[in-house]
């Protein structure tokens, strides 16, 4: 965890962030961890992020620090667990802050969903993200084809 932690918060996507979010699932190195690999045009990102807005079961969190954002945790609630996926925007990758940035969601989770279980899926060989989640809390409950999957009960206190 960076030194400066303390100083990240999450506050809920805006229609504004919209571009943003764009140009960070397009990103190079995030496209590279994704596992779909290709860019996604304006219109696909338009028509997903509005259904994202309009979904109940979905969320979207912007970390900032100050008013500058640095990542997003995106969750999406199935039926008896929520799928959580993440990323730190590239000027903020190495600093230590992705583990904060779960820490800061599981909260948030907790007190929409109580008890709930968190599912995050990496790639193998995507070994940040890996640790990352481990650091998190998060535990191993399958892997395979080039896929690793974690998962982490929400208690009180995330």
């Amino acid at each position: 965890m960076s030194e400066q932690a303390g100083n990240y918060h999450l506050r809920l996507v805006q229609i504004s962030d919209r571009g943003q979010l764009l140009e960070w699932a397009n990103d190079p190195v995030a496209r590279w961890a994704f596992f779909d690999r290709k860019m996604i045009s304006p219109g696909e990102h338009e028509e997903w992020f509005e259904s994202k807005l309009s979904d109940p079961n979905s969320r979207i969190w912007i970390l900032e620090r100050g008013k500058l954002a640095c990542g997003v945790v995106r969750v999406n609630r199935r039926l008896n667990d929520v799928e959580l996926s993440y990323q730190v925007a590239s000027s903020y990758r190495g600093l230590g802050i992705a583990v904060e940035m779960l820490r800061l969601s599981m909260v948030e989770l907790v007190a929409i969903w109580p008890g709930i279980s968190v599912i995050a899926c990496s790639r193998s060989d995507n070994t940040a993200s890996v640790r990352t989640l481990e650091r998190a809390g998060f535990e191993c409950f399958r892997q395979g084809q080039g896929q690793i999957w974690f998962r982490k009960a929400l208690t009180q206190g995330g």
